[in-house]
């Protein structure tokens, strides 16, 4: 299993309901070279589901090489510095973006 498919495993553990509030959404991850692939996180009544897959309507869609993303979840790369060196790029609703931490790490 890739370091990718791990950190998409393990993100539902990571999920704090009250630091979401009432947040409904759907984020898509596209995470491209190596080790990469599409996932889609659904969040709805209080928990949060991953598949792996494109999602049908995102809320949020989010791309990143599979590289840059192990390194933001592994604090090694500020994901809004990364947004900034347009190594990670942003779709619809960018108040979800900024929470995506919290899921990570």
């Amino acid at each position: 299993m890739s370091e990718v498919s791990e950190l998409f495993d393990q993100m539902a553990s990571r999920f704090d309901a009250d630091e979401w509030g009432g947040t409904e959404a759907t984020m898509e991850f596209n995470i491209t070279g190596d080790d990469g692939g599409t996932w889609t996180a659904h969040i709805e009544d209080g928990s949060l589901r991953v598949e792996e897959g494109p999602a049908e309507e995102p809320t949020m869609s989010l791309t990143c090489s599979a590289e840059d993303f192990v390194k933001i979840a592994n604090g090694e790369l500020n994901g809004v510095n990364a947004f900034m060196m347009g190594k990670l790029k942003i779709d619809g609703e960018m108040s979800l973006a900024m929470k995506l931490q919290t899921l990570l790490s």
